[in-house]
């Protein structure tokens, strides 16, 4: 018992540690979203700006989820609830961005091209059809994710969903990025709230 008790504690400690690099990793997405809608609002290009949003719609809701008041049961119902229409909004944008989608010409689609910190890193996004597919089966299978989990997890669930809606952000990042640094910080990026969700909830 005692054992256990020390392995429970170890883990509690080590859980901490990890929502934290989850909220750091996620303020700093917002910081960087931030500065992508700004400039893109600054351009007066709103569809690229609804693109954008679509991508880092789940990490303002992960930062939300993670930061919700109130005593555990009913956090954790505010967080499902959160983490499930965010979801669901990101697959009925996949939806949209399917029928914008032209199959007549095998050229990058949807891209945006901003520097950031040039010549080193741009915000420069583009879709292909293979790129297309990978997203669209991300989006549809988060829902599917959020909803499978409703009553399995019952501990640190609001940092259960973060880690989820984190995860989809640099997922579709990953298959959209066009710049080579831009790629590596959401595929390192994205090993994060991997890690979190199998070394913590994993065995449940």
């Amino acid at each position: 018992t005692e054992e256990a008790g020390g392995a429970d504690g170890t883990g509690g400690t080590n859980a901490g540690g990890m929502g934290g690099q989850l909220l750091a990793t996620s303020s700093a997405a917002i910081g960087t979203a931030t500065i992508v809608a700004a400039a893109l609002l600054a351009r007066r290009d709103r569809a690229a700006a609804l693109r954008a949003a679509w991508i880092l719609l789940p990490v303002v809701a992960a930062l939300v989820v993670a930061t919700l008041p109130g005593a555990d049961a009913e956090r954790a119902g505010r967080a499902r609830v959160v983490a499930l229409a965010t979801t669901l909004v990101e697959f009925a944008l996949g939806i949209w961005l399917w029928t914008q989608f032209d199959q007549t010409t095998a050229a990058f689609q949807f891209t945006e091209n901003l520097p950031l910190f040039a010549p080193f890193l741009n915000w420069s996004l583009g879709i292909d059809g293979i790129a297309l597919m990978l997203i669209e089966l991300s989006v549809f299978l988060m829902p599917i994710c959020i909803g499978a989990s409703w009553n399995s997890i019952q501990k640190r669930v609001g940092e259960y969903m973060a880690a989820f809606l984190l995860m989809e952000t640099l997922m579709i990042g990953v298959f959209a990025a066009q710049d080579l640094l831009l790629f590596y910080i959401f595929f390192e990026a994205g090993l994060i709230p991997m890690y979190l969700i199998i070394g913590i909830w994993g065995g449940q």
